[in-house]
């Protein structure tokens, strides 16, 4: 499905839902005390809070979750018939767990211009480890299977509680195209989830996971100097009831890893962009994007390798037999 563009195949709700979220504003960020935010920063027009779900109120966070969705509904991510089965049965549009931390970007009068999701895991027993089967699984493994993440070094072996799972990252789509706010945002929140993970207040993690796309969101984390580990050729099948299929639908959605300890190295690169972004303008900005700098080999991979084949099998079967050296070896390409 492409852009939605069609307003008559949207149902009443879907449509009442787009016009609630144009003007919506997440108000009272500003005034969550600083001691609660994991960051925070405003320049040129452009506000960054990272909060915590359970120190933000009904109605931002409702302000917050319809915005992610609108912006998914717009570049085609989402089932319009499910989506309004969704809003008729009055049922969440998505769970968030008290302990996630929202990334937002938005204007000085709260219109939240991009947003960013660091999820928690769903449990905090520090016994379980990424390669028990007996644990809540992260929604990139519901999508991609269990055991994903097995076949990369260290990763397995990890306590569930020290990942957490980058997502729902999505930016306004009815910005002017050019305008300093609209370019500068996802920059801003790219920053906020950098300083969350590496910062002197960073979370207790050592991991981030997730899915993207390697012609899309794959190229904002190259513009940052960060090199994940990506798996590819898995069988991606959404939880049934979700009306985000279109997202996995003749797409190529990949799983991807990435120790926090790594992102350290590109700390140089990620210097530069802050020091761009605090220069009035987009000069300097916009330099920086056509002067991509290759970030450093992933600890996650075998041989430095950027990507790596995952075992072909659908979602939730994934084979639990842990691949040995030598078989990454044979797996292991560069792109």
């Amino acid at each position: 499905m492409g852009p939605v563009s069609d307003k008559p195949r949207l149902g009443a709700h879907t449509i009442t839902l787009l016009q609630r979220a144009e003007h919506a504003r997440v108000e009272g960020l500003d005034r969550i005390s600083e001691t609660r935010l994991a960051y925070r920063r405003q320049r040129h027009g452009v506000q960054v809070h990272a909060v915590w779900t359970q120190d933000l109120s009904e109605e931002q966070l409702r302000v917050l979750v319809e915005f992610r969705i609108v912006q998914y509904l717009r570049v085609g991510f989402v089932e319009p018939q499910r989506l309004e089965q969704v809003l008729m049965q009055g049922q969440e549009l998505s769970s968030s767990s008290p302990d996630d931390i929202h990334v937002v970007a938005a204007t000085d009068d709260g219109l939240p211009l991009c947003s960013g999701l660091l999820r928690a895991p769903g449990t905090t027993d520090v016994s379980l480890r990424m390669v028990d089967r007996d644990r809540p699984r992260f929604p990139v493994e519901e999508v991609h299977g269990t055991g994903v993440f097995d076949r990369l070094r260290l990763l397995p072996q990890l306590p569930v509680v020290r990942v957490r799972e980058l997502g729902g990252f999505v930016k306004r789509k009815v910005c002017e195209p050019l305008s300093q706010v609209s370019l500068r945002a996802p920059v801003e929140v790219g920053i906020g989830l950098f300083r969350v993970a590496t910062g002197p207040l960073a979370l207790p993690m050592d991991a981030l996971i997730g899915d993207l796309e390697p012609t899309v969101a794959k190229l904002n984390v190259d513009f940052f100097g960060v090199r994940p580990v990506m798996l590819r050729g898995t069988s991606p099948r959404v939880p049934e009831g979700s009306f985000l299929g279109p997202r996995y639908s003749g797409r190529q959605v990949h799983p991807f890893a990435v120790f926090t300890s790594d992102l350290t190295t590109a700390l140089p690169r990620l210097h530069e962009v802050d020091a761009a972004l605090d220069e009035p303008g987009l000069v300097n900005l916009l330099k920086l994007r056509s002067s991509l700098v290759p970030g450093e080999p992933s600890t996650l991979s075998w041989d430095g390798a950027d990507d790596l084949l995952a075992a072909q099998s659908d979602a939730g079967t994934l084979a639990d037999t842990e691949l040995h050296e030598r078989a990454m070896h044979c797996c292991a390409y560069r792109s």
